[in-house]
This record gives C-alpha cells, structure tokens and sequence, in this order.
C-alpha cells in the first residue's frame, strides 16, 4: 500500500473516532460517507486494499453488514499474500466483527 493512501485511510479513521468520542453523529456519518466512496473508488483497482475495508467494517454500527464487509476483504488479503513475497506481509487475521490480529 502507498503511503497517500494509508494515510488518506488513517485520517479518515482518526476523524471517525474524533466525532463518535465527542456524539458528533453530523460529523461521523459525514466521514463515513467519505470511507464509503474511497472503498467505492478503489474497489477492484491497483489501490483496492484490506486495509480501506477493514476500517469501513470496523467503523458500521450494524454487525451483520460489518461482517458483509469483511467477508470479501479476506479473499482480497489472500490474494495479496499470495501476490506479495512471505517475508514482506503477514496476512491480517480477523478475530472479531470489530477487532484485527496482525499474526
């Protein structure tokens, strides 16, 4: 993953988190609408990553559509295992609805 998009995903993460802690629910759909169009975007492109997934997963309030999230983002980590070098990228492993174990 590119460093723009960690970080474009981080910020997005962080501004989430900002707005759930302070009951802002204005804000927090406003940037979950944001999370929903980057994944949106980079659905099935070179920038398509776990990572934009997991965190759209981690950050709906429903879990049965958290869980529809996720499951399409473990075929994509698989894929990127397979894609990338072992010893480069260990693959995420989901252990929760809305925790992640790096393993």
């Amino acid at each position: 993953m590119k460093a723009p998009l960690f970080n474009e995903i981080l910020k997005i993460s962080q501004d989430l988190a900002d707005a759930s802690a302070k009951d802002d629910e204005k804000s927090r759909t406003e940037h979950y609408q944001a999370l929903i169009k980057l994944c949106a975007n980079n659905e099935d492109s070179p920038k398509d990553h776990p990572l934009q997934w997991e965190a759209l997963a981690d950050f709906t309030n429903d879990s049965d559509q958290a869980l529809d999230i996720y499951h399409p983002n473990i075929k994509l980590i698989t894929k990127e295992k397979r894609e990338s070098k072992p010893h480069r990228m260990r693959a995420a492993m989901i252990t929760t609805p809305t925790t992640i174990r790096v393993v």
